[in-house]
């Protein structure tokens, strides 16, 4: 009974922080105005996420997001407009391509959807890449492509945890998306990238110890 009663507690708590760091998503991205808000607000959901993901259960959740917001305003922006450009651009070619007829256009159709799925892996690894590294612009749409690609069967696990959260919180209980849906894509996500980041530091070690 009273290993019941610590799980049970245990979970409470857990559900109560989803439920505040998506309150403060909502909040912050609401403060930023919606379209400057969005990208510096997701960076401080991710933030958060991150240290709960590498076992820092205890922080301050309102500092972590609050700092990592204002440290990554800008730069949050910049990368976040320049992606929602491309892929308006990439819907547009799709759209404009599915109205064409002809083997040439049925061609590039399948490029662009090969670059759309490229894409969306960038997508899948930007925020637990930008949170993670201190890097340039452009490197943060490299890497998260990169990555993607390097270890695929990792990226189909974070495929099958996202559809798992969509089919429960959207599917069967769509009140749980309101709740907490980002946060927990958010955990799916940083657990895909922490994995892929355990194995480049596996692969940095033995690169040492054979260099020794």
């Amino acid at each position: 009974m009273q290993g019941f009663a610590q799980g049970y507690y245990r979970f409470s708590v857990w559900v109560v922080r989803l439920v505040y760091v998506n309150i403060l998503w909502l909040l912050f991205t609401v403060v930023g105005l919606g379209v400057l808000g969005l990208m510096p607000a997701t960076a401080g959901m991710f933030a958060v996420v991150r240290k709960w993901i590498r076992g820092e259960d205890d922080i301050s959740i309102f500092k972590t997001f609050k700092d990592s917001f204002r440290a990554e305003f800008l730069k949050a922006n910049i990368l976040g407009y320049i992606l929602a450009i491309v892929g308006y651009f990439l819907y547009l070619d799709i759209q404009f391509m599915r109205i064409q007829g002809g083997l040439f256009f049925q061609f590039f159709t399948y490029i662009i959807i090969v670059v759309f799925f490229l894409y969306f892996i960038i997508l899948l690894y930007l925020f637990p890449v930008f949170v993670h590294f201190e890097l340039k612009i452009q490197q943060y749409i490299k890497w998260p492509l990169a990555l993607g690609i390097m270890y695929p069967i990792i990226t189909l696990l974070v495929l099958g945890g996202l559809f798992i959260v969509y089919y429960v919180t959207i599917q069967l209980v769509p009140a749980l998306f309101i709740l907490f849906g980002p946060p927990l894509i958010a955990i799916v996500l940083s657990w895909g990238a922490k994995l892929i980041f355990e194995k480049l530091e596996q692969k940095g070690r033995k690169s040492e110890q054979q260099d020794t």
